[in-house]
């Protein structure tokens, strides 16, 4: 009986270290090929080694930044293109979408977003914090690409609103929630120029008339505004609340909206 326990025990961590083995394997190979520009072979292994352990923030960062590359995208370049925002910026729009690929799949962003669902961050670690950082700048350059793209103003320099959604809508307000907490929980100052920057589409939006959030016309005539400074607004098509450009300007609004430049964005 004693050698069989000495038997199992052995077999049981011959298996551990097998499989540990194994993930080490898996990551690293994810690693390389990320490097190399192999996006789909990162994601692959990067998948091999979360259906072992979901929770493993390296996997999940690369597996991340692969998918964000496999929709053309430099994730470094436009995290940096982010942070470089001033926010007395005019022209955060369309800077932005200046410097999106014009074969840019923006949905890719929103896959990139997703790979770190199962991630928990709590208690949070400084791995997690790397983590955390990766998602909040990724939902910061989501709620850009989103509307560039789908106006076509990537595409044409023309702007088109009315191509906008309501689930567009809903996602860019998923992200301008979410991109806070994340950046927040990364240890990163919330008074920093790009984060009051991206704040501005909600705190301008937000009181209008939604109780939660904006209304898909509202969000239109944003859009029209900051990626076309003569844009005109149709009241019939957009809302009737908003008159024009000059009254949704984040430069010009009330100390009550401005102040809400300086905080967490909630609903």
């Amino acid at each position: 009986m004693k050698n069989f326990k000495v038997f199992i025990m052995t077999a049981v961590c011959a298996f551990s270290f097998a499989c540990a083995s194994s993930q080490s394997s898996n990551l690293e190979s994810a690693r390389v090929a990320l490097d190399n520009g192999d996006y789909d072979k990162a994601v692959e292994k990067a998948n091999e080694v979360l259906a072992e352990d979901a929770q493993n923030v390296d996997a999940t960062r690369i597996k991340g930044s692969a998918l964000f590359a496999l929709g053309e995208f430099s994730f470094l370049g436009l995290a940096a293109d982010v942070i470089d925002i001033d926010s007395d910026s005019v022209d955060a729009f369309r800077d932005m979408a200046d410097a999106f690929p014009d074969i840019g799949d923006h949905e890719k962003i929103n896959l990139a977003v997703n790979a770190f669902d199962a991630l928990e961050f709590t208690p949070i670690t400084d791995e997690l914090k790397d983590a955390a950082y990766d998602l909040g700048l990724m939902q910061a350059i989501g709620q850009f690409a989103i509307p560039s793209y789908v106006t076509e103003y990537v595409e044409s320099g023309v702007a088109d609103p009315s191509l906008i959604t309501q689930d567009d809508v809903n996602l860019v307000l998923e992200y301008l929630i979410a991109f806070d907490d994340n950046l927040e929980t990364s240890g990163i100052s919330s008074d920093e120029d790009y984060i009051r920057e991206v704040r501005h589409t909600l705190c301008v939006l937000k009181d209008i008339t939604a109780e939660d959030g904006f209304t898909l016309g509202e969000y239109r005539a944003y859009i029209g505004c900051q990626l076309d400074e003569d844009h005109t607004i149709d009241t019939t098509e957009y809302s009737a609340d908003i008159a024009d450009c000059a009254q949704i300007d984040p430069q010009t609004q009330s100390e009550s909206v401005q102040s809400c430049y300086e905080e967490n964005t909630t609903l």
